[in-house]
């Protein structure tokens, strides 16, 4: 499956889920990480800071999983079209 679809299913998933988005990032990627995806290509299309925050903790430079910025999300952890990355 690649990058992009699982960012699709997971922006799909996302106005379902009734608070603890933290909770349900971490449990979601530890699904596919557990299933053989890699979590650096995940990163390169994840735009979501909760999924960004749950991906760091599969990296050995987890810095560079985070942004500097991620206090530029909006109510539900996506970034402004108009936000620099």
């Amino acid at each position: 499956m690649s990058p992009d679809i699982v960012m699709e299913i997971w922006e799909a998933l996302r106005p379902h889920i009734s608070g603890g988005f933290q909770q349900a990032a971490d449990d979601f990627v530890a699904v596919l990480i557990e299933n053989g995806m890699n979590a650096s290509e995940m990163a390169d299309v994840a735009h979501d800071n909760y999924i960004i925050k749950s991906l760091a903790e599969y990296s050995d430079n987890h810095e560079s999983f985070i942004s500097n910025d991620l206090d530029d999300d909006d109510d539900y952890g996506f970034y402004d079209d108009n936000d620099d990355y």
